[in-house]
């Protein structure tokens, strides 16, 4: 609970009391003046509520996109690995590739020679 909440609750029962207090005592401006903190601790009280659902609706938000950005750092992560592999792999292809045609350069190289 927010102080809005708190003090919007507080001022409804005040203004509860002030108007039975004023419909006992027979005096007509006490009860308007109870009836009217009332609403006015009705008011702040849902302004206090409506701030709690706000606070807890963004906590929430950030909450989601945190995940989000988690799960998707885990995706990119993954995939740049296996791109790396697969460079990998491809480098190795080409470096077998070079040292075959070293290897039958050096044989012709070999033969030629005296």
């Amino acid at each position: 609970m927010n102080k809005d909440q708190v003090k919007g609750r507080m001022k409804k029962v005040a203004g509860k009391a002030k108007a039975a207090a004023g419909k006992v005592l027979g005096k007509p401006g006490l009860t308007a003046r109870g009836k009217l903190q009332q609403v006015a601790g009705t008011v702040q009280a849902a302004y206090g509520d409506l701030k709690s659902s706000a606070t807890k609706k963004a906590a929430a938000g950030r909450r989601a996109a945190a995940k989000k950005g988690a799960a998707l750092e885990k995706k990119v992560g993954k995939q740049a690995k296996k791109q790396v592999r697969t460079v990998g792999r491809k480098v190795t292809k080409q470096a077998a590739k070079v040292q075959k045609t070293v290897r039958q350069q050096a044989r012709k190289v070999a033969r030629k020679a005296p």
